[in-house]
């Protein structure tokens, strides 16, 4: 189902929810007390790019998933609030009430998100970058997460051996959603740990922590801010930052951390420089969101590049690298 009231927080954008494993049709689910395991459905948001792989050409892919699986697989795209469509974003939704089905279909998920067989350049192809996939969680699931002071984020982060962040602002336009960004150099890792949340938001609805219907998928009220951003359609004005070429690694950080960051806020790119500026200078775009959002993106890139400056200067000093 798609929206039909786009400014309505109740709209339901996707009716798939937590599965009840071994549940025949039309039986009432009795919930966790009623013995029955809950399988919550994987909800991965991705670029829009990869969400187009996963269709596959006349969605012959998505069909392959759905076959090899036996899990419902769903790619969101039209239905989604202005708010996530103009960050070329979609979310693909993974459901099934067997745990070891809904495992096949997302590792299927991920080949096609992360596959990199079609980048024309094959330097590209084969060039070392992070695997990040952002894994929608309940937003009142962000705190049995992290954990009294950050110390269960901080296990899995080393039980795991990947970076886990749980975005602190809301998915945009989506009622009562978090993102979990997951981010590694490889990919086994990366699978481990999407499957690990889904273990444990198993286990939050197991424990009463969750609720079933947490895991639908409905369209926020906008803010104040959106309001204003949607009056002034098409009066934006895009930020352009002229950078170095060690500037411009600075704010895309390790394994593209600062720069992922900022796309929390706003649509944000790092592109080559046209002439007559230097081609190895970078131009930071920052595009697609309230002036606010764009100033603090120029904020946030500012404070990157006076604390890789500092950094810089401290290494300079204890003689670690050479000044210049």
């Amino acid at each position: 189902p798609g929206l039909t009231a786009p400014r309505v927080p109740s709209t339901e954008m996707a009716s798939d929810g937590v599965a009840a494993a071994g549940e025949p049709d039309g039986e009432e689910d009795t919930g966790p007390r009623g013995g029955i395991v809950l399988v919550p459905p994987c909800r991965l948001v991705v670029k829009a790019t990869a969400g187009a792989r996963v269709i596959g050409k006349k969605g012959e892919s998505i069909k392959a998933l759905r076959a090899a699986s036996g899990a419902s697989v769903k790619v969101l795209q039209d239905e989604l609030p202005e708010a996530l469509r103009r960050r070329q974003e979609c979310i693909v939704l993974a459901s099934c009430g067997e745990a070891s089905s809904l495992r096949i279909a997302i590792a299927g998920i991920l080949d096609r998100v992360f596959d990199r067989s079609g980048l024309p350049d094959p330097a590209e192809r084969g060039r070392e970058r992070p695997y990040v996939v952002d894994v929608i969680v309940p937003e009142k699931a962000s705190g049995p997460l992290v954990g009294p002071g950050g110390e269960r984020i901080k296990a899995l982060i080393q039980e795991l051996g990947c970076d886990l962040n749980v975005v602190r602002e809301p998915l945009a336009g989506v009622a009562a959603q978090r993102r979990v960004r997951v981010m590694a150099r490889d990919r086994e890792t990366v699978d481990a740990a999407v499957w690990r949340l889904q273990e444990m938001l198993a286990e939050f609805i197991l424990t009463e922590v969750l609720t079933p219907d947490q895991f639908e998928l409905r369209e926020a009220l906008p803010t104040d801010e959106e309001l204003e951003r949607q009056a002034a359609a098409g009066e934006e004005v895009p930020v352009r930052l002229l950078l170095a070429q060690n500037e411009a690694a600075s704010v895309v950080g390790k394994m593209g951390a600062n720069v992922n960051r900022l796309r929390d806020v706003a649509h944000v790119s790092i592109d080559d420089a046209p002439p007559p500026f230097d081609p190895s200078e970078r131009i930071c775009f920052v595009a697609r969101a309230t002036l606010g959002d764009r100033l603090r993106v120029v904020r946030l890139v500012l404070g990157d590049l006076c604390v890789a400056k500092l950094a810089r200067n401290e290494m300079e000093a204890n003689g670690l690298v050479e000044g210049g």
